[in-house]
């Protein structure tokens, strides 16, 4: 773990450091006047703390929605660092994919990793700036929170026509009539559409889909077209399974929508 701020133990809270350095106290005994040139550490807050936590280990390569709570005393913004793999040392991410996440943000996307840090910041200043109008950042570390969710969800409709999705013939984007998150199964059962308006030979419909994209594709193509992967409109029934999904509210933690 590190941080740009200091612990106080008596209050297991982690404050912003002030902005003062050393060199701005020149005057550390008594003056003429009686007047002691310094007691105790009066400095002013800055605007600016930052906490990262050590690499998570979430145990399999898969999909992790990460929910972070904590007591702060101003929102935070979270910085989402994740990777499969971590280095040699076993003290840094491989190559690792940074999502920020703001306050209020909606739709944020679900990682697929197994190893993870996050970043909270607090405050929108600069580190040498004074404090802001939100007051001093500080951190309840005793409070913090940060588990990993992976319930999913299931969703069924049957008798969907192809031709009314997105995309193209044989080429379709798979939407549904209501939200849902990050797609981890998907089950296709195309129907018998009839016969081959120009041989008369039944349509025989081959479904392979393409969960990378996003929406999920549906490569939908006729198995009885001799080797010429014709593309085809059919009917069919989907079964899913998918993550609700993430968001951070007004403070800046994340939440299941």
């Amino acid at each position: 773990m590190s941080s740009n701020g200091y612990f106080d133990v008596t209050e297991n809270t982690l404050f912003a450091r002030s902005v003062e350095s050393w060199a701005d106290y020149t005057s550390w005994t008594e003056d003429s006047a009686g007047n002691l040139g310094f007691t105790t550490w009066a400095g002013t807050p800055s605007s600016n703390l930052e906490f990262t936590s050590n690499i998570i280990d979430a145990g399999t390569v898969d999909y992790h929605m990460p929910i972070i709570t904590c007591d702060s005393a101003t929102p935070i913004t979270i910085e989402m660092n994740y990777s499969n793999t971590v280095d040699s040392t076993g003290g840094a991410l491989d190559s690792p994919t940074t999502v920020t996440i703001a306050p209020s943000t909606s739709n944020i996307t679900v990682p697929y990793a197994r190893f993870f840090t996050f970043k909270i910041i607090q405050g929108t200043g600069d580190s040498a700036g004074a404090e802001d109008s939100g007051g001093s950042p500080e951190l309840s570390l005793q409070n913090l929170s940060i588990i990993f969710r992976s319930n999913t969800a299931t969703l069924t409709q049957s008798n969907i026509d192809t031709s009314t999705l997105g995309g193209s013939v044989g080429a379709r984007e798979l939407s549904f009539n209501q939200t849902t998150g990050t797609i981890t199964n998907c089950l296709i059962q195309p129907h018998i559409t009839g016969l081959d308006d120009s041989g008369g030979d039944p349509v025989r419909p081959l479904i392979y889909i393409d969960k990378t994209s996003t929406p999920v594709v549906l490569n939908i193509f006729d198995a009885d077209s001799y080797g010429k992967a014709r593309r085809i409109d059919c009917t069919i029934d989907v079964q899913i399974q998918y993550l609700p999904q993430l968001q951070s509210d007004v403070s800046g933690q994340t939440e299941i929508a």
